[in-house]
């Protein structure tokens, strides 16, 4: 009961589109920008006419971090946490929102306590990894997603963390190409 009172005050909260904070990160433009804020908007009514629904309100998580409102989303995961959500696909979610709004070492403790309660969970342990890729700590990174993999034995599981580990070489090499750019450039100066 407790629950369905705090997703019903939630769900009397939740408002249209509206950022968190001045800038959002990853935010698309134009056509895509208007299909993100549509599907947002289906869901807060889908959510208004049924506030228990949580597979609808991580839906909502999903929907507002891929219309770049990273840092809404992280508001929106952390109340349904506060209100008793403790799976380890919920604190994943949580992870996500706090990695793509910029939030690292919060992204990384939601990640390790998604590892906590399922130690072969692929979506946290290659968002763990991103998030020290991401740090700089770019050994500790690829450590985790090689442990990942010799662990995991799901298929989609391993597929993920190889598409991971991929992504981050590929920040990796792009990194070394801009600070090679950067230091030709001062060097026409």
């Amino acid at each position: 009961m407790k629950l369905m009172t705090a997703l019903a005050i939630i769900a009397s909260s939740i408002s249209l589109c509206t950022p968190c904070s001045a800038q959002e990160t990853n935010a698309p433009s134009g056509a895509d920008m208007t299909l993100a804020k549509e599907r947002v908007h289906k869901l807060v009514l889908v959510i208004k006419n049924r506030p228990s629904d949580l597979a609808i309100r991580r839906e909502l998580v999903q929907a507002l971090l891929q219309a770049g409102f990273a840092e809404r989303a992280a508001s929106e995961m952390q109340l349904l946490v506060k209100c008793g959500l403790r799976s380890a696909d919920d604190f994943c979610l949580l992870g996500d929102t706090y990695r793509f709004s910029g939030r690292l070492p919060s992204a990384i403790s939601n990640y390790l306590e998604a590892i906590n309660i399922s130690p072969y969970h692929a979506h946290a342990k290659a968002g763990l990894a991103i998030c020290y890729m991401s740090a700089g700590h770019a050994k500790i990174g690829e450590k985790v997603c090689k442990d990942a993999l010799t662990s995991i034995r799901d298929l989609n599981g391993r597929r993920e963390l190889v598409s991971a580990l991929k992504t981050i070489k590929e920040n990796e090499t792009q990194a070394t190409l801009d600070h090679v750019a950067a230091g030709s450039h001062k060097l026409d100066i």
